[in-house]
């Protein structure tokens, strides 16, 4: 390849992944063209500390809507979800993400 501002020769690729067709690519993300990504490339969709309702309401539907958009099944759901622990019960307000709360005593 030769160009203006660029010259390649001999150019070779390594042998390809070791996973056939290739390994899973996860796209992380939960604006709408994150969603779109995911769902026309994605073989999961990682969301980052998404809320339940959210998810509920509407980031799984977009993605469903999307996929068949995009004529493809949806992508697996793989989000990140950090586990917070209070050392009393938290209130509704307060428990902002799935898996915060209360450590407990059995």
């Amino acid at each position: 390849m030769n160009g203006q501002f660029v010259s390649f020769r001999e150019v070779r690729t390594g042998p390809g992944p070791a996973q056939r067709p290739h390994p899973p690519i996860w796209v992380g993300g939960s604006s709408a063209a994150a969603i779109r990504r995911a769902a026309r490339f994605g073989d999961a969709w990682h969301p980052i500390d998404p809320r339940l309702d959210w998810l509920r309401e509407s980031g799984l539907p977009s993605l469903r809507a999307a996929a068949k958009a995009a004529g493809r099944p949806a992508p697996a759901l793989c989000p990140r979800i950090n586990l917070h622990i209070e050392a009393a019960d938290l209130d509704q307000d307060r428990r902002r993400q799935p898996a915060a709360g209360a450590a407990g005593s059995g």
